[in-house]
């Protein structure tokens, strides 16, 4: 597989190099069998998906005719983004690879790529303490979830509340929560974080 870059600027060569990269890699032995993208610069909002699956597309486009140019027929063109797979329109994908689509989470639904009662996986958490007022603390940390926050949303929130999990430490997660009815514990109540 020869991976071109479609605008995410991580990896990947420019598309109409692809035939010229596949025909090294069948000197050196390999079977080139096609190309793939990941338009990661799409998860920024709606506009920002689209924008990123049209070039995407055009990118692998411009690929698959570019390993049509030096005779090599492109059996897999393969794409892939959560945020962006309902844009994905091009003829010439033959397979998707939406990693998270499976699960979303909430960066997803903060981009529009679903919605809160899409989210499939939840982390059971019980408040450990509710001593500082507006705020419980929960026992999981990174230890459980994922470092990987965002401002508008922290690292993880109570269903159908305003609470956010707005800090981590190792075992300990702070939840935010004035001016909702979590704003006292008690103590080991249980409950789900997504």
């Amino acid at each position: 597989m020869v991976e071109v870059d479609c605008g995410a600027r991580r990896s990947g060569a420019p598309p109409e190099l692809a035939g010229d990269l596949a025909l090294a890699a069948r000197k050196r032995g390999l079977v080139p069998v096609g190309v793939f993208t990941y338009p990661g610069h799409g998860s920024s909002g709606r506009d920002a998906r689209e924008r990123a699956a049209q070039d995407q597309d055009a990118a692998l486009t411009t690929a698959v005719r570019s390993l049509a140019g030096v005779g090599i027929t492109a059996a897999v063109v393969s794409a892939g983004s959560t945020p962006t797979v309902e844009f994905a329109t091009s003829s010439v994908i033959t397979e998707i690879r939406p990693g998270e689509y499976v699960f979303c989470d909430l960066n997803n639904t903060r981009l529009g790529a679903c919605t809160d009662d899409q989210i499939a996986l939840f982390v059971a958490a019980t408040v450990v303490s509710d001593w500082v007022p507006d705020q419980l603390i929960l026992d999981v940390g990174t230890k459980a979830l994922s470092r990987e926050g965002s401002p508008e949303l922290g690292y993880g929130r109570v269903p159908r509340t305003k609470a956010v999990l707005s800090k981590l430490n190792e075992y300990h997660g702070f939840l935010a929560c004035a001016g909702t009815s979590l704003q006292r514990g008690p103590v080991d109540a249980r409950g789900f974080l997504s």
